[in-house]
């Protein structure tokens, strides 16, 4: 397999600078086995030369440049292509992706918002973007039936992000925001995510963790950071395989007992909250092994908790 990179490509020159986009992939083309992966770095202000549409056989791309880079229209002609990552800030993602039918994997960072045509992708497994704002994602995710991990991260939380509530298959949903100026309200149903096992959310203000949520059956993990929650007081009963639950950086006061219902639960962090109270029935979490209590304002823990057959890790301070 040939895989080029620009450390490299750079082996004959005697300057530490890198050669110029052109002068990497024309020594890609005229390499003595077809080129398969490749990393491309761009100098500041270069173009993403068009004879990278020359590569063929091309399965991975990895683009990095400095500041803002422009992809071109004809990106979607990379027909091929599995692996696309972009290393740089994209002005606005490009419709023409939508046209690598092949694409399971796409890595991008943009200060503009969700391109509705990344949702038309038929062959996407993984999906890692860095956008401004997130708000409308179209409910067409809904027929991404290989779509198995999402993570975005956004400056903004402005609405729903509906089409992520409808994948039938993903396993992994990450979901991260620095602010939440329209404090979109949590739907109260899901219809998709019947597969999810691991769902963390940051920074989405919900006061309280919506019930729909604990009614996913296959979930495994779910951290819900810095969502201003102040209380856990739910049934937790149909949660019946939840082994890890992260709710720090909230405001809870309390651990209630109903929490005592997560029969396989392993970890619970509920580290950076005012907490005061533990309630004794969570002596129950027979498998528990490790209790994150670090930066509370709890004062002691009960004896019948710190005595749990399995816990291995207690920290409080």
């Amino acid at each position: 397999m040939a895989r080029l990179a620009a450390e490299h490509l750079n082996r004959a020159g005697a300057s530490p600078l890198p050669p110029c986009a052109v002068e990497q992939v024309r020594t890609a083309l005229t390499a003595d086995e077809p080129c398969l992966e490749l990393e491309l770095v761009l100098g500041p202000g270069e173009a993403v030369p068009t004879e990278l549409i020359a590569l063929t056989e091309l399965h991975e791309l990895r683009l990095v440049a400095p500041g803002v880079v422009e992809l071109p229209r004809w990106i979607g002609r990379l027909r091929g292509l599995s692996s696309l990552e972009v290393d740089a800030e994209l002005a606005e993602i490009p419709a023409a992706l939508g046209q690598l039918d092949t694409l399971e994997r796409l890595r991008l960072r943009s200060a503009g918002t969700f391109e509705p045509a990344l949702a038309e992708l038929p062959a996407l497994v993984e999906l890692d973007l860095e956008l401004g704002v997130l708000g409308d994602i179209p409910l067409a995710l809904a027929r991404r039936s290989k779509l198995d991990s999402v993570r975005i991260r956004a400056t903004t939380l402005t609405r729903v992000p509906l089409g992520l509530l409808v994948a039938p298959n993903l396993r992994t949903l990450a979901l991260e925001f620095r602010s939440a100026d329209a404090r979109p309200a949590f739907p109260r149903l899901i219809p998709g995510l019947s597969q999810l096992e691991v769902l963390a959310i940051s920074g989405w203000p919900l006061d309280e963790i919506p019930p729909v949520l604990v009614e996913l059956g296959a979930l495994d993990s779910l951290t819900l950071r810095h969502c201003e929650l102040q209380t856990l007081a739910l049934d937790w009963r149909r949660a019946t395989k939840l082994r890890h639950l992260d709710v720090s950086h909230n405001c809870l006061r309390r651990l209630p007992a109903s929490i005592a219902a997560l029969t396989r639960l392993r970890e619970l962090v509920a580290a950076h909250n005012p907490i005061t109270e533990l309630d004794p029935a969570l002596a129950r979490l027979h498998a528990l092994e490790r209790l994150d209590l670090d930066h509370t304002e709890l004062r002691s823990v009960p004896a019948p908790i710190e005595a749990l057959p399995k816990l291995r890790v207690l920290s409080r301070g």
